[in-house]
């Protein structure tokens, strides 16, 4: 960590904002999201993909300028758990427009997960019960970008990896049922290499883990009734259409949900998803 902080200093103000990124995609926890808030059928109350990423690199870029002000144009500058702290912390960054700019760069790495082709990819979404690929995945894009940044000259792609890392490790919160099965914080082994998820905490592949929920039989939606269909102690996650990984047939595993997912329909009905606040897109919306 140490050989890596020396290379940002010698880098410059736009790879500190991947930085402080790869340090919130290992400590921030998320909740949870679509690519974009228009999506959740104009509800504006869901935190989609871009605000929760902005969320948590505000935290912890306050923290970061806070115990390292040499990189503020105005080394005073306090109150970094104020409303303003991100915007005040922005203001002294220089160069401020190419960092906002990096900012974005990370945005929109982030969002086109949910576009081909890895929007296909049940993997790159902790989809379809696959923890264990999932998890292979952001230990492989936490060590390139590790080395992306130890090299100084491929930033643009080091911030590529930190989008797609943060989308993947969001997904895990809202596509599985982590939280039902009553945990507050983040799973800390995602994203460390030498640490996996046990398989004996994973539902096995012939193991029933959700109950149908009622599907209203003009939209094909849920209409509030998953609440309780959760049918497993054991990690699980649901399975989508369209994507590599297909649901098992008469198997009782869940699906995602919502309007875009066909699987609904198969037993068992419904979903989990906590993408957004509808209950109709997202059945077990909090």
């Amino acid at each position: 960590m140490r050989q890596i902080t020396l290379s940002l200093a010698r880098m410059g103000t736009t790879s500190l904002l991947v930085f402080t990124l790869l340090v919130a995609y290992f400590s921030v926890p998320a909740g949870a999201f679509l690519p974009r808030v228009n999506l959740a059928s104009g509800d504006s109350t869901t935190l989609d993909h871009t605000l929760i990423t902005k969320k948590g690199f505000l935290k912890t870029l306050s923290y970061f300028f806070r115990d390292n002000p040499r990189y503020l144009k105005n080394e005073t500058l306090a109150k970094f758990e104020s409303p303003t702290a991100f915007q005040e912390t922005v203001d002294n960054i220089s160069p401020q427009i190419q960092f906002l700019n990096a900012l974005n760069e990370i945005l929109s790495a982030n969002v086109e997960v949910d576009s081909f082709p890895l929007n296909s990819s049940a993997a790159a979404h902790f989809d379809g019960e696959q923890f264990k690929p999932g998890a292979k995945r952001l230990i492989q894009l936490r060590q390139e970008l590790i080395t992306s940044l130890l090299q100084g000259d491929k930033l643009q792609h080091a911030r590529n990896l930190a989008g797609n890392a943060l989308h993947t490790l969001q997904d895990f919160y809202s596509h599985s049922n982590w939280i039902e099965l009553g945990h507050a914080g983040p799973y800390g082994v995602l994203g460390k290499p030498g640490s996996e998820i046990p398989q004996k905490f994973i539902a096995g592949p012939t193991e029933a883990t959700c109950k149908s929920c009622t599907i209203e039989p003009g939209s094909g939606l849920t209409d509030g009734s998953c609440e309780n269909n959760l049918d497993t102690v054991k990690l699980t996650s649901g399975y989508r259409s369209g994507q590599d990984i297909k649901k098992p047939e008469n198997l009782g595993k869940c699906s995602h949900g919502g309007r875009s997912d066909g699987s609904r329909l198969k037993p068992a009905t419904g979903g989990i998803n906590k993408d957004s606040t509808s209950i109709k897109e997202s059945p077990h919306a909090r």
